[in-house]
């Protein structure tokens, strides 16, 4: 990915740039995409649920 792409985007203000991540990660996750659950991120779950 070349960087030029980001570098309007660091000129925008910091709330903004967190709702571009947002709406690019949401079009991410509508295009199909499952990120694989990470034993890390499988155990952080079961502690929060109150099973681990």
């Amino acid at each position: 990915m070349s960087t030029n792409i980001l570098d309007p985007a660091k000129s925008f203000p910091l709330s903004e740039r967190i709702e571009l991540v947002k709406s690019l990660w949401e079009s991410i996750i509508q295009d199909g995409y499952e990120p694989e659950l990470t034993t890390q991120s499988a155990i952080q779950f079961l502690r929060l649920c109150g099973q681990g």
